[in-house]
């Protein structure tokens, strides 16, 4: 015989308050924990994702605007990871950055007390749509304060990536100096996982090679990029690819600075092998740079139709992505083959395409804004020392960009201070006096094989008079411009003062720079002017294996061209 228990039913009364605690237990789990408002985040995302494909971006643009502004300003904390993949999906269409950046503001300036950790993923993610947007001065702010924040969390992963990524908008604005200081000091923090630490130290080493190449020591940079080899064991094989590619186009890069076009060719065909089985995304521009790279080669091969073709197609993927420093430097690159083809017709074209580049983007203005931050906070408050004044280094900084975020007008009318701050002359756009004096010093101390050319504009102060200052910006840019025309494309080109150029020229002998130099003279004094009026320049040369005081003979030699009647080159 079984045994058993009676059978007791429940009251339905009881039943039913218990099925409605048990729902309103449910409901306030899946309320607090923000199930709610992921699953019509998602929902926005995959639209948004299939909107986008269909090149619907208005419509893929308002479906992400609704979603973020259905969630809760309470509910931040539970979904800003979420959130980031949503609004990333519209991050390359057109206008689709200001909504970007609109609804990342909101969730930083929110009235709830966000987490140390939302903040952090909030402040970097919106650093990075602000370099898309080409506001420098900010990224800089909110990437300073993510520093702060992963220091704070102690992730020093986080940190050293972003000390790299504080770097690489150095990069974008002339700060190499400061820049290539970042990356060394993110190789003195220790990452515990060994394919963080490879990840992060071959993102540096990229950047330090990019910084290298820019600064034409192309020797660092070939070495810089060897390295990479070094972390293949710790990443995965597709990460690392992305890696490789990056570093054969700087080394490839670098070849071509130093004339071995066979070495560079090699390399770029070993990128153009990887980047057709890339399975990678973690460098999105690798085509860019791979284009912009074999334009370098074609061109320094005097293959200019076939330059013109790469440099086109780097310029295709920048106006796409919206990379507009890369969209500029492209385009310069292409404006200088065809005035050099005499192809009158392009040269216009694509002079009014630049024209309307520059007018249409704030980025010349952020990048002095951005340096003079960078410079000012490394002179003044060590901000880069690993010391006991770092979080004092940290306020000066913000309070330098609160000045600058409030005080435009005022800003506007200190620019020529912020100018001299930074390595590029603000009216030609080729560097400066600060950068001769950096660039002339390096030559020198690594003995190079170099020339120094010192030019004047005869007669500049009556052309001022006479045709007043306006049309002698104009005689300054257009002397500028034909003399970095005539030249290769590694020759370093300075303003040394009002109407004086200085010029380094590498691996020629002193009497190729005086032909180079004297054919520069001869065009400057047939060069056709709005006004009716003859400009011409003198110039004096100096080479380094006839003199160690190559400037003081420099500035001798460009004496006695005044000297001999003006429009004269003197060498020896």
């Amino acid at each position: 015989m079984n045994f058993r228990l009676p059978k007791k039913r429940l009251p339905k009364k009881i039943i039913f308050i218990a099925i409605i605690l048990i729902s309103i237990i449910l409901f306030i789990g899946y309320d607090q924990n923000g199930l709610k408002e992921r699953e019509i985040i998602n929902k926005g995302k995959y639209m948004s994702e299939s909107l986008v494909s269909d090149k619907k971006y208005d419509e893929a643009k308002k479906v992400v605007k609704t979603s973020f502004e259905s969630i809760p300003e309470k509910k931040y904390n539970k979904v800003y990871n979420e959130v980031w993949d949503m609004l990333k999906t519209i991050s390359y269409v057109p206008d689709g950055t200001k909504i970007v950046i609109d609804s990342l503001e909101k969730m930083r300036t929110s009235d709830v007390k966000l987490s140390d950790e939302c903040r952090f993923s909030i402040e970097k993610r919106l650093a990075s749509v602000y370099i898309m947007d080409n506001n420098y001065s900010r990224a800089v702010d909110l990437t300073v304060k993510s520093i702060k924040l992963a220091e704070k969390l102690g992730d020093n992963y986080e940190k050293a990536r972003l000390d790299v990524d504080l770097a690489s908008i150095l990069l974008k604005v002339g700060g190499y100096e400061t820049a290539e200081k970042l990356i060394k000091d993110s190789f003195k923090i220790d990452v515990d996982e060994d394919e963080k630490n490879g990840m992060v130290r071959l993102y540096a080493l990229i950047n330090l090679a990019e910084i290298y190449v820019e600064l034409g020591e192309y020797d660092k940079a070939i070495e810089t990029c060897s390295n990479v080899k070094d972390y293949k064991k710790f990443v995965n094989i597709d990460d690392y690819n992305d890696f490789e590619i990056m570093a054969s186009i700087m080394q490839a890069n670098a070849y071509v600075g130093k004339n071995d076009i066979s070495k560079a060719k090699t390399l770029l065909e070993r990128a153009n092998y990887l980047i057709k089985y890339d399975k990678s995304v973690h460098i999105l521009d690798k085509d860019m740079y791979y284009y912009m790279a074999m334009g370098n080669l074609e061109y320094k091969s005097k293959n200019y139709d076939s330059a013109i073709d790469n440099y086109k197609k780097s310029l295709e993927i920048s106006t796409k992505r919206k990379l507009t420093q890369e969209k500029i430097k492209t385009l310069n690159e292409i404006l200088n083959i065809y005035e050099k083809q005499g192809n009158v017709n392009s040269v216009n074209k694509y002079q009014k395409i630049l024209i309307n580049e520059y007018k249409e983007n704030k980025s010349i203005r952020d990048s002095e804004i951005s340096f003079y931050i960078i410079d000012k906070v490394s002179r003044e408050s060590e901000f880069f020392e690993k010391n006991k004044k770092e979080i004092k280094s940290y306020k000066i900084l913000f309070s330098v960009i609160l000045i600058i975020t409030l005080g435009s007008t005022f800003l506007y009318t200190r620019l020529k201070y912020f100018k001299a701050q930074n390595l590029h002359d603000g009216l030609t756009n080729v560097y400066n006096r600060k950068s001769f004096d950096i660039m002339y010093n390096k030559y020198k101390e690594k003995d190079d094989n170099f020339a120094l050319v010192m030019i004047d504009i005869d007669n500049f102060k009556l052309i001022n008079d006479n045709y007043g200052h306006k049309f002698g910006d104009v005689v300054i840019k257009g002397i500028v411009n034909t003399i970095c025309v005539m030249l290769e494309q590694e020759d370093k080109v300075f303003r040394y003062g009002g109407e004086e150029f200085s010029v380094l020229i590498r691996d020629k002998s002193g009497e190729e720079v005086f032909d180079i130099i004297d054919n520069i003279r001869n065009a400057i004094a047939n060069k056709k002017w709005s006004e009716e009026v003859t400009v011409t320049i003198s110039a004096g040369i100096s080479h380094i294996s006839d003199s160690k005081n190559i400037l003081e003979e420099a500035d001798k030699n460009l004496y006695k061209a005044k000297q001999l009647g003006r429009n004269k080159v003197v060498y020896k």
